[in-house]
């Protein structure tokens, strides 16, 4: 009977470890999403912007390789590719709205540089932006700029 007992509260006993184990390892995975749920939210409102893993890092109080390390395991994806897709969706958008440059869609979301705007582009939907604009309105494309003032 003592055998019993003593495999009853070592199996106990071992259980009880597991069990908190199980516990500390999913706070520890909620942690982890809450810190990649707040770099997701700083890149949502600051897709317009310039954004680098460092300034993530730093607005979300965790260094960037942790981000970095996090982000991927929650996403499946890197931090600069999350971006890219974002800026992408954001401008197929605004190019449905607005006939508006190549070059001014690229600056309203973030990117510096039209050319490099337009690579990414292709990257994701395999037309360039302007292809991509003559899709949706199935004609020339007659763009405007922002700054052009019809007064």
């Amino acid at each position: 009977m003592e055998k019993k007992d003593a495999y009853k509260k070592t199996n106990d006993l071992s259980l009880n470890k597991a069990n908190r184990v199980c516990r500390t390892k999913e706070k520890a995975d909620g942690h982890q999403k809450n810190y990649v749920e707040k770099a997701v939210d700083y890149i949502h409102r600051h897709i317009n912007e310039p954004l680098s893993l460092e300034l993530i890092a730093k607005n979300t109080y965790i260094s960037s390789f942790y981000l970095s390390h996090l982000f991927h395991q929650v996403k499946k994806t890197t931090v600069g590719e999350y971006i890219n897709r974002k800026r992408i969706e954001v401008a197929i958008k605004m190019m449905k709205d607005h006939r508006l440059l190549v070059k001014e869609v690229a600056k309203q979301i973030g990117y510096a540089d039209a050319g490099y705007f337009s690579k990414t582009f292709i990257k994701y939907l395999g037309i360039n932006p302007k292809q991509y604009m003559r899709q949706i309105y199935k004609e020339p494309i007659t763009t405007h700029s922002l700054s052009d003032n019809p007064l």
